[in-house]
This record gives C-alpha cells, sequence and structure tokens, in this order.
C-alpha cells in the first residue's frame, strides 16, 4: 500500500462517517448512489504481494548453506598477513560476514511472512468490500423498484435506510482492517531494514570488510537479549563512514594510527562510534588513550548509560540507578540518555569519577537549559525537548514535535509506525505520556517484532512495549502508571 493510498483510504473512512450522519429517508437513494460512485475497493493486489513473499523465502532458502560455507572458510589456514582497513585480521572479516549472512535469513523470513499476512488481509477485506457493495445494491434496487418497475417500494425504502446504516459500519471496518494491515506491514518492514547493519555501513561509505565486522560488535548485555545489541546502530554506521570519508588526509592518518593503536575490535567499534558522533581527531586521540586499557565490560558500563540489548533496571556507578532527580526532571533524563547513546565521550564524562553526582549534575543542567520560558516546576515542554534534540542528539537528524490522540487508531498509528521506523534506524524518540493530560517522558530505543523498547527515567528500567498496548492506551505500569502516547519528538519526514 503506497502513501496515497493511505491517505486515499483514510479520506473514504470520513466519508462514510459523513455520510452516514446526513442520511434521511428522503434522499437516502441519492446518497447511495453517490457512495457506491466514491467508494473503491481497500487497495493492493495479493497476487503480487504473494509472489514477492515466494521470492524473499525464495530467496532465504538460498542463502542458507552460504553462511556456514563462509565460516567453515573462517577457520581455514589464511595469509596472516591480510589485512581489513581498520586493521581487521582476515579470520575476523571471515566470522563476521558468516554472521551477516546468518541474519540475512530470518530477515529475509520475517518479509515474506509480512508480505503473505498482508495479502491474506488485502485478499479478505476485499472481499468483504465486494460483498458489502453488493449488499447496498441490491438494497437500493429493491427500495425503488416494484415486479421490476422503476417505482419507488415504501417498504423497501425503510430497509434499504437501515441497511445503509450497516453497510457504513461494515465499510469503515474494511477500510480500517486494511489500514491496520498495512501499519504491521510496515513495521515489519522497518525491523528488517534495522537489520541491515552492514549494508548502512557500506553506504555511508565504509570499506565491506570494516562494515561487516563493525555491524557484528554486540553491547555485552547483562540483562538478555530480544532487541537490537549493536555496539553501533544503523544510523551510526553509516554516519562513521560519511565521517571518515569527511577527513583530511592528515586527519585520516591520525585517525588511522588510533585505530591500528587499540588493542581490541571493541576499542575499535567505540572510536567509530566517537566519531560519528561528530568528534575531531583532537578529542579522539585522548579517548583512545582513555580506553586502551580497558576490557569490553568496562568500556559497555562507562561508555553508554542503559543495556540497550535487553530490559531491566539500569545502573551505573555500580550501584546507581539511572533514573531522574526529580518529578520534574523526566523530559530532562529522557534527553541525557539520548544523547548518550549517540556520543560515548558524552557518557564517559558522566560515568568517570561520581557518577551519581555527575548525573544528577547534568539533570538540573538540561533542566535549565530547555526551560529557559517555561516554568521548571511544570517539567520540561514539548518545544523545548525538541529543540534540545535537535542541537544535542548528535544523530545527524532533524527532529520535530508531533501530537498523538490514542483514542483515534487513524492518528495513533502512523505515530507508532514512525516510532518503530526511527528507532529501527537508529534513532531515539522521546515519548509524551498521560492520562487526562501530558505528564510524563519516556524514550523509545529500541524495536522487536510488536514490540518497542523504551526507557522509562521514573523507574530507570527498560521495558518492552507491546504494539497492542501501544495503539489502545494501555502502557499503565511500563510508563510510570500513565496510559496513553499523547506526543512523540520524531525525526522528521
Amino acid at each position: 500500500m503506497s502513501s496515497d493510498d493511505y491517505v486515499q483510504v483514510g479520506t473514504l473512512i470520513r466519508r462514510l462517517q459523513n455520510i452516514g450522519s446526513l442520511l434521511n429517508p428522503l434522499n437516502v437513494v441519492d446518497h447511495v448512489r453517490t457512495l457506491i460512485g466514491v467508494l473503491s475497493p481497500p487497495p493492493g493486489n495479493p497476487e503480487s504481494l504473494d509472489s514477492m513473499a515466494r521470492a524473499y523465502t525464495a530467496a532465504a532458502n538460498a542463502i542458507k548453506p552460504i553462511g556456514a560455507d563462509v565460516a567453515k572458510l573462517g577457520t581455514s589456514k589464511l595469509p596472516e598477513a591480510w589485512k581489513g582497513g581498520a586493521a581487521q585480521e582476515a579470520t575476523k572479516v571471515i566470522a563476521a560476514t558468516a554472521h551477516a549472512v546468518d541474519r540475512t535469513v530470518p530477515a529475509f523470513t520475517t518479509a515474506s511472512t509480512a508480505l503473505t499476512t498482508l495479502a491474506t488481509s488485502i485478499r479478505d477485506q476485499q472481499k468483504k468490500y465486494k460483498d458489502l457493495i453488493k449488499e447496498l445494491g441490491d438494497a437500493a434496487h429493491d427500495a425503488t423498484s416494484i415486479g421490476g418497475l422503476p417505482i419507488p417500494d415504501p417498504v423497501g425504502m425503510g430497509k434499504l435506510v437501515g441497511k445503509v446504516g450497516t453497510v457504513i459500519n461494515g465499510l469503515i471496518e474494511v477500510y480500517t482492517a486494511s489500514l491496520n494491515a498495512a501499519d504491521a506491514a510496515a513495521a515489519s518492514f522497518a525491523d528488517v531494514k534495522g537489520q541491515a547493519l552492514a549494508a548502512a555501513a557500506v553506504k555511508g561509505g565504509l570499506a565491506a570488510d570494516d562494515a561487516v565486522v563493525l555491524a557484528d560488535m554486540k553491547i555485552k548485555t547483562l540483562n538478555g537479549d530480544g532487541f537490537d545489541d549493536g555496539l553501533l546502530n544503523t544510523a551510526q554506521l553509516k554516519r562513521a563512514g560519511e565521517k571518515l570519508a569527511a577527513l583530511s588526509p592528515e586527519d585520516r592518518a591520525k585517525f588511522q594510527g588510533l585505530l591500528d593503536n587499540a588493542k581490541t575490535d571493541t576499542q575499535r567499534a567505540w572510536l567509530m562510534k566517537a566519531l560519528a558522533a561528530g568528534h575531531g581527531v583532537d578529542k579522539l586521540g585522548p579517548f583512545a588513550d582513555k580506553i586502551r586499557d580497558k576490557d569490553d565490560k568496562w568500556l559497555d558500563e562507562h561508555l553508554s548509560l542503559i543495556d540497550r540489548g535487553g530490559t531491566g533496571e539500569q545502573y551505573r556507578g555500580n550501584t546507581t540507578l539511572v533514573e531522574q532527580l526529580d518529578p520534574t526532571t523526566c523530559g530532562s533524563t529522557a534527553l541525557i540518555m539520548a544523547k548518550a547513546e549517540n556520543d560515548p565521550l558524552y557518557a564517559l564524562g558522566l560515568t568517570e569519577g561520581d557518577f551519581h553526582k555527575n548525573f544528577e549534575a547534568e539533570q538540573k543542567k538540561v533542566h535549565d537549559n530547555t526551560n529557559t520560558l517555561w516554568p521548571e516546576a511544570a517539567g520540561t515542554s514539548p518545544w523545548g525537548m525538541t529543540d534540545w534534540m535537535n542541537k544535542n542528539a548528535g544523530n545527524g537528524v532533524e527532529y520535530e514535535y508531533r501530537w498523538a490522540d490514542d483514542t483515534n487508531q487513524r492518528d495513533i498509528s502512523p505515530t507508532m509506525r514512525d516510532v518503530s521506523s526511527a528507532v529501527d534506524n537508529g534513532h531515539q524518540v522521546p515519548l509524551l505520556v498521560g492520562d487526562n493530560e501530558p505528564r510524563h517522558y519516556v524514550l523509545a530505543v529500541g524495536h522487536s517484532g510488536d514490540q518497542i523498547m523504551i526507557y522509562d527515567p521514573s523507574s530507570g528500567e527498560t521495558k518492552p512495549i507491546p504494539r497492542s498496548d501501544f495503539l489502545d492506551g494501555k502502557l499503565g505500569d511500563n510508563t510510570g502508571g500513565f496510559k496513553h502516547v499523547q506526543g512523540a519528538v520524531l525525526p522528521k519526514g
């Protein structure tokens, strides 16, 4: 379903609702004829979608044995002199390539399943549409003819009036179901796109050998897996290539020296992430010195503030829960977490020394900076959140604020789809939640299947939110006790 189709179907739903409110026995036949004239079946070609699904399945089956073959190659004797662009040994490049191939199989299977599900839904809704239109046409004919003659039938007219309301409700359900199916398919494909890490790195300009190794680097989460636990996300891999290509020959040589002098692949990956955040070689040199003798566990605990790969309470500085300072700093805390996800130097500045003291001071600082014209006792305004993200998030995109209404699924569903797509592409999304009024901020940081992972400043936890709870206003304990999504700070476009 294209974006134009999406707008068209939404317009049809509104027309149906308007026509339903205007119906009366005197002009019901004219309304019915108008209705039939402007309606069209739910868009989509089930046969084409099924064909594409079969193609993805065939591709997955063809690719499946390749990963094992590549892995076997990596265990055989290779020239020790062969090096990758970031001083990666050949065996590591081959192993990472095998993992990338292995990830492709479930991604293609997910795509095939999404296409098949969408095709089935479109086929079902198109049939329901056809049956409803026939039912309405037959009722209109009966109301305007007696014994085959074009004579109005008062009894048939009365039946038509009742029938129209039923059919209109049925058509609204058909179009709504088709939009829901399109939203679900879009979310699945956003998830698949987010798994194309190596491709994003190559698109940004990284050499293929560097791309597969960097895409294969993982955060060592203590809280289990299930969400994206790549050390660099999709957007960061792409920006790393772009930033590397933009360096002068002199700075490129200096940065390559930092990579060569790093003791582990994990340290090299953190250096690339810091480069993606926009830091110059002058800052990357001291950063490289600080992390050179550190193991992977230390790096994970000091260069990020949450374990993005899993869910649960988040601690830093041994015993400090990563939570908001007071009831007014949920927005400030969410903003800090968003920047720390993109910028390891920023995160290190907080985790070095007394994390508890540093974190509280940073919350106060961000709270002051985002509330120059807004009373701090009222928290942080949506426009204050948006402005800070644009100036400080460090992920190369421009944000805008969007109000949302989860009491209207056609309003909230595009928001859910865009949140999923944003986090799959490596962008954090502050969400404003509440009940009767906006009250609290959480931060969307991951997406897997039908769940969004959020960080909740009020509890210091990362939590999975089912898609249905997001859409139906049932967030509750997952977001500080507030049930409804009322707005989102989203990347433009």
